[in-house]
């Protein structure tokens, strides 16, 4: 149970926006379904929703690893960890040396796409899952995006998340 905390918390520390404003959640649920579209573990299922993939469950251990005191933020807001979340971090990590190798994973995702706006976050999550479901060619992924959202994302933003997702998938 402990693990799910600790793979939340660092999700949150992967969103490199620290920025007033931006949404937290959606942000959160898009990085962490992007790093569990690669391999980082998270237990939660995901299902497609307004935004793009979305978990529930993940949504619930949000809520409380905040009312456990290892995050802050809402959805305005981007999730930060507290002092309390980065010693759980760290104490954790210490006893529980398995953790260290899926982190790749995330340190990745962080690097690539951590300071990207919301809304670039949204259509990479969507590739990944449309991935997921049985679109796995650029072509039908990117008639599939315009079909869901036709009036969000532009032909070359497209292409771009296409170029994005393919990096990531490539340092697996």
């Amino acid at each position: 149970m402990l693990n799910n905390y600790f793979r939340l918390c660092k999700i949150a520390e992967a969103n490199k926006i620290e920025e007033p404003g931006l949404e937290g959640r959606k942000r959160l649920q898009k990085i962490a379904f992007i790093s569990k579209a690669l391999g980082y573990p998270i237990g939660t299922p995901f299902v497609f929703h307004l935004q793009g993939p979305y978990s529930p469950g993940l949504a619930a251990h949000l809520n409380e690893a905040r009312e456990f005191g290892l995050l802050i933020g809402s959805s305005e807001e981007p999730y930060r960890l507290t002092s309390y979340g980065l010693e759980f971090l760290h104490t954790f990590l210490s006893e529980h040396p398995e953790e260290k190798p899926p982190l790749r994973i995330l340190e990745s995702v962080s690097k690539e796409v951590g300071a990207c706006p919301t809304a670039d976050l949204e259509l990479l999550a969507t590739l990944f899952y449309l991935d997921d479901v049985g679109y796995n060619n650029r072509t039908e992924a990117a008639k599939k995006v315009g079909e869901l959202k036709p009036e969000k994302f532009s032909t070359e933003k497209i292409a771009a998340a296409l170029e994005t997702k393919e990096r990531l998938q490539g340092f697996q």
